[in-house]
């Protein structure tokens, strides 16, 4: 890491199970003022949205839209699908649920008409 940048100091901390890893660490306070901080991340951003934005309108991004497109329009047409499938077993299961209480109260009408008799 770069010693000649002021506000970023170098402090690995080690942890015995992950021995290969360095996780980096920065102090709590940046000598930056909020403002200042701000600035850099409205910086930071915009320039990351403008980054994302070339990248889309190369070629290689056109193509990972395209595919990012068909992969939605794929995920769309299975959970229409799938949707379909649970509305026909759930209507299936509520006919079937509808008959047999039916069947049941004519199985007490029938019993109570037998008792009155």
């Amino acid at each position: 890491m770069p010693q000649n940048i002021p506000f970023l100091h170098y402090q690995p901390l080690h942890f015995p199970q992950f021995s290969n890893f360095q996780i980096f660490k920065f102090p709590n306070h940046l000598p930056l003022s909020k403002n200042q901080q701000f600035l850099a991340g409205l910086l930071l951003g915009a320039a990351a949205g403008a980054a994302i934005a070339l990248f889309l309108q190369s070629e290689k991004g056109k193509e990972l839209m395209k595919e990012a497109r068909e992969g939605a329009d794929d995920l769309q047409a299975g959970l229409k699908e799938r949707m379909s499938a649970f509305d026909e077993a759930m209507n299936e299961l509520l006919n079937k649920g509808k008959a047999m209480v039916e069947a049941m109260e004519q199985k007490v009408k029938s019993q109570e008409h037998e008792q009155s008799v």
